[in-house]
């Protein structure tokens, strides 16, 4: 599992998944978007939430309105949407596939229809796959698991590493490492701590005294913009 919480990795739904995707998701996102629901938007490379509202729901996408979008393109980010419902909040994660910004009018993103609406407040940060042969990582500090990582998954908070079996049964929750990772010309070393084990794969929590490193967020934003140009 990731630091910000258990990773998963589903295989496409199948029809009778996605057949109840529709019947339960999307009339819940419609009668949301009839009232104009405010939602707050975090994409991935992003440390804080802008703000807007549910416009349209269908089988295409979810339409939101973002009156102050952040700085620089969201085309392909991955973000978490989270909106008031009932007497708590429900929210969801995909890719934004769409972005428009008519003249004298809001930015318009579109994305992806999630697959489920989980209630329970707005995620820290959202993590995304990495994709094979794009980020490296290295442990250079922590007794006897220095070393070559294999990097699953990562956010602007932590990163869900894996190691060969030996090294992994050295490692403890609560341990302290650090961890260098590189893509292309941007690197950065980390300071990290064990938060979550199973099996070969370790959570690590970056641990810093403030707001998430800048290259950090270039590295999740260059992760998000390599899968799109892949496809």
């Amino acid at each position: 599992m990731s630091a910000d919480e258990g990773t998963t990795r589903d295989d496409a739904p199948s029809p009778t998944a996605d057949s109840a995707l529709r019947s339960v998701v999307l009339p819940m996102l419609q009668v949301a978007c009839l009232s104009k629901t405010p939602v707050a938007v975090m994409a991935a490379h992003m440390s804080l939430s802008c703000t807007g509202r549910l416009c349209s729901a269908s089988s295409d996408g979810v339409v939101l309105e973002l009156p102050n979008p952040p700085d620089g393109t969201l085309l392909g980010s991955s973000a978490a949407v989270t909106f008031p419902s009932g007497d708590g909040t429900k929210g969801f994660v995909s890719e934004i596939i769409a972005v428009e910004k008519p003249p004298g009018g809001p930015t318009v993103a579109t994305l992806t229809l999630p697959e489920q609406l989980r209630a329970g407040t707005r995620r820290s940060a959202v993590r995304i796959p990495v994709p094979p042969e794009t980020l490296t990582a290295a442990i250079v500090h922590g007794d006897g698991v220095r070393g070559t990582a294999l990097p699953v998954d990562i956010s602007l908070t932590g990163i869900l590493i894996e190691l060969d079996a030996l090294r992994a049964q050295r490692v403890a929750v609560g341990a302290q490492i650090s961890l260098r990772i590189a893509l292309g010309s941007l690197e950065l070393l980390l300071n990290c701590e064990v938060r979550r084990k199973d099996g070969r794969r370790l959570g690590l929590l970056i641990v810093t005294d403030g707001p998430p490193p800048k290259r950090m967020a270039k590295i999740m934003w260059r992760l998000q913009q390599d899968r799109l140009l892949s496809r």
